[in-house]
């Protein structure tokens, strides 16, 4: 890596709001106050937020200088507008929510699938409300599978047609891509590039520089019982 290169991490959120102690995956809900208090935690330590499109260009201009943090959250609930974007307006932050493409407007089907609690997904008013309000919108497929263990058809719709689709529907760029569970390989992250992705996030613990594959981005995993101090513990062990 270049002397001077940004390091650009990534964090992963999934719910905001208080933990259902029912849920399978209870450690992804992150309540309001806590989520709070994290973006208070990154704004004192210097972090500005930007969006995925906005480290591309500054890994493309080959910027040196600033502190920047990427907020991601994947499968699109609808806690994204009714709990996360208020806090994040009001504090001058953005971020980018990945939406599974036939569950839109529905619920966590790939959870329930397994026993999970049921969780509503935002709906088309409350995207293109998202995206008015300055927050990017990227894709997590059709229907949330382990692409991995997809033939290269199925994961070929499942990769393509989530761009195609939701870019159709809501007419605004969907030009980034969430793999579920985080997982990926060689053959994923192809089919990603031939989709016409900028680039995609998987769940590496690694920070992002100019040398990083776009398709195989890093990031820091969000949850319900990362205090503002143990957060910026994970970041500062993922920039070493």
């Amino acid at each position: 890596m270049a002397a001077g290169a940004l390091k650009i991490p990534i964090l992963m959120y999934h719910r905001i709001g208080p933990r259902i102690s029912t849920s399978i995956v209870r450690d992804q809900y992150v309540p309001a106050a806590l989520f709070e208090k994290q973006l208070q935690a990154l704004q004192k330590q210097g972090y500005q937020s930007i969006s995925l499109s906005e480290m591309k260009s500054l890994f493309i201009d080959k910027a040196s200088t600033g502190k920047y943090i990427v907020i991601t959250f994947d499968d699109g609930y609808k806690s994204f507008t009714d709990s996360a974007i208020p806090i994040l307006k009001k504090h001058g932050m953005k971020a980018t929510v990945f939406l599974v493409g036939n569950c839109i407007g529905h619920t966590n089907r790939w959870d329930e699938a397994k026993g999970d609690v049921s969780e509503p997904l935002l709906n088309r008013e409350e995207i293109l409300f998202a995206h008015k309000q300055g927050m990017e919108i990227g894709a997590h497929t059709m229907s949330h599978p382990d692409l991995r263990f997809c033939p290269d058809e199925m994961a070929q719709e499942e990769i393509t047609r989530s761009k195609f689709d939701i870019e159709s529907d809501l007419k605004i760029p969907i030009q980034w891509f969430s793999y579920p569970f985080g997982k990926n390989g060689e053959r994923e992250r192809r089919l990603v590039k031939e989709a016409g992705f900028l680039g995609a996030c998987g769940t590496d613990k690694h920070t992002n520089t100019p040398e990083t594959d776009l398709y195989d981005l890093g990031r820091v995993n969000v949850r319900a019982t990362s205090s503002p101090a143990y957060l910026l513990h994970k970041l500062r062990k993922v920039a070493e």
